[in-house]
């Protein structure tokens, strides 16, 4: 009988699909809209707090801090620009400093960041050298096992940068880079950039560097009267000042707990650099997203109201439409609790199709957006967290509790008066 009461439970679901499309779309949107959220927050975990290697201060030029930290250390902004590397050096040497690697951007390969730097990026962000070799020399670069089987290099293999951190950059045509090492790393961070020295940065940009020099004379004189200034200052904290080389930021480790309360606070409001904490720039962000997280939340819990309000709506009329039918069931045998489950069958029936196109949407589209909004072509892999569990089953109970009433009424349905 529970099989016979599928079948056909299942043959009337197809003839009224069309009336249940409206129902199993909001099911749907309520799914998609709250596993996008939790993706989402996956994503952050996954690319920003998991990945982050511990830097206590990040040191660049003035702007917004929040924009140097997530150009500096995430790599997903523009740099706020420029600034002294012996500067920014005479800073790493203070004792408050435990290690400071000087990072320059600027440059990419098919969209992919060039990061000049020295060996201390190596041991910020473990670096695990597949081959033996020693870190890079001028035009020599190393790509994690990822990015070289995405780019299709392997040792030896060569390429032209980009000015710019688009795909779409003016190429450095003269200047060629070669593999000569590739590593693993526990850092999606580290993972997704093409790594050189500091010299690589300086030659591609130097011939740059003299017209610009040349088109703004006068706004260079102004930043050497800042910069002297502030070369002052920093002498006062034993300090040293230049400005031959440049770089993007230096990415600091502290050598003591007093260094969080002394060294920022000096460095912004007695020099012409900017320190930012990416612990405090992160909270702050979070907070941002947190709340408009929130608000897509309640937003998907007021589409599964709405969702359980018409399904209920939909299969009380579709009981009311087909009390005969009802009725003739009991008259051939079928008890009111057999009656009941073929209407429960109907609302599951909905929520089980929103599950599906709900399900499937999100996932596709978070493929989407990592694939052709973000250019993350290697995060494209089948992915299914547990807390996807608790939402797809929510979604069930919810075309369950949609079907009870309805359920009750046929349970509770006098055959005669329906016959009659």
């Amino acid at each position: 009988m529970i099989v016979a009461l599928i079948k056909t439970a299942l043959l009337a679901f197809r003839n009224k699909f069309l009336d249940h499309v409206s129902n199993i779309f909001l099911f749907a949107m309520g799914i998609t809209v709250a596993l996008m959220t939790l993706f989402f927050y996956k994503a952050i975990e996954k690319n920003i707090f998991d990945s982050q290697p511990k830097i206590d201060l990040v040191i660049g030029a003035k702007g917004s801090p929040l924009q140097l930290v997530l150009a500096s250390v995430f790599h997903i902004e523009n740099p706020t620009g420029n600034i002294s590397k012996k500067t920014a050096d005479s800073i790493a040497n203070h004792p408050f400093v435990k290690r400071g690697v000087p990072i320059s951007i600027g440059d990419s390969y098919k969209g992919i960041r060039i990061v000049g730097s020295d060996t201390n990026f190596t041991n910020l962000y473990q670096l695990n050298l597949i081959n033996k070799s020693n870190f890079p020399q001028s035009f020599e670069a190393w790509v994690s096992n990822d990015l070289a089987e995405k780019l299709n290099f392997k040792l030896g293999s060569t390429f032209v940068s980009s000015h710019g951190l688009t795909e779409d950059a003016h190429q450095h045509d003269n200047n060629f880079y070669t593999i000569t090492g590739i590593f693993t790393s526990n850092s999606e961070i580290a993972n997704k950039l093409i790594i050189t020295n500091l010299s690589s940065v300086w030659e591609v940009h130097g011939n740059i560097e003299k017209e610009v020099e040349t088109e703004h004379e006068h706004e260079h004189e102004h930043e050497h009267h800042q910069e002297h200034s502030s070369s002052e200052v920093l002498e006062d904290l034993g300090l040293e000042s230049s400005k031959e080389l440049e770089i993007t930021a230096m990415l600091v480790q502290y050598a003591s707990p007093m260094a969080m309360f002394t060294l920022p606070k000096s460095i912004n409001n007695n020099t012409f650099l900017q320190a930012a904490s990416p612990v405090i720039e992160l909270n702050r962000l979070f907070g941002f997203i947190s709340s408009g997280a929130e608000a897509l939340k309640y937003f998907s819990y007021f589409i599964f109201l709405l969702a359980l309000i018409t399904t209920f709506i939909s299969i009380y009329n579709s009981v009311r439409q087909r009390k005969f039918e009802i009725a003739m069931m009991r008259i051939m045998g079928a008890g009111r609790w057999h009656v009941m489950f073929f209407v429960l069958i109907e609302g599951l029936l909905i929520s089980l199709c929103g599950i599906v196109l709900g399900f499937l949407g999100s996932h596709f589209s978070f493929l989407y957006i990592n694939t052709r909004l973000l250019n993350q072509t290697n995060d494209l892999e089948i992915f299914f967290y547990p807390e996807e569990i608790f939402i797809l089953i929510s979604a069930l109970v919810l075309g369950l509790l949609a079907s009870i009433i309805p359920g009750i009424v046929s349970y509770r349905a006098d055959v005669l008066k329906q016959i009659k």
